[in-house]
């Protein structure tokens, strides 16, 4: 496995995890060392594919990383009636960068129109109770 990613990825390492058999805990492969026998190895698991937005779970993952420049991207955005999403190529620009660090770009159209409903869902329920009162 670790060859095929190395195959794509200069730092295949950095997507593997290494455990000394003895403590058995789990640690970061930090080189392109060897391989060693008293060590045991595996791809670092995925992270979870959901997010907490008050009190709905949605299925999303912001990126970690940016898109290849070119590739496609969706983000969540503010409009006058309150949230939806914006699709469009990544070009690399400062203020992309800034959304990403922010956690604002997703993979996928879905993921981001599920960020989006969960925040219009928690922005109608605040207004309903603001006109109550």
């Amino acid at each position: 496995e670790y060859a095929i990613v190395a195959k794509t990825n200069p730092e295949p390492w950095k997507e593997f995890e290494m455990q000394y058999v003895a403590t058995g805990y789990w640690s970061p492969m930090d080189c392109a060392d060897s391989f060693l026998a008293n060590y045991k190895y595996r791809r670092k698991p995925s992270p979870p594919k959901t997010m907490k937005i008050g009190d709905i779970v949605v299925e999303a993952c912001p990126l970690k990383e940016a898109p290849e420049k070119g590739g496609y991207c969706h983000r969540v955005k503010v409009n006058t009636c309150g949230f939806e999403v914006a699709s469009s190529t990544w070009d690399d620009y400062d203020f992309e960068r800034s959304r990403l660090q922010n956690g604002y770009i997703f993979a996928t159209q879905q993921e981001a129109q599920a960020v989006a409903d969960a925040l219009n869902s928690i922005y109608k329920k605040a207004v309903d109770e603001a006109w109550k009162s």
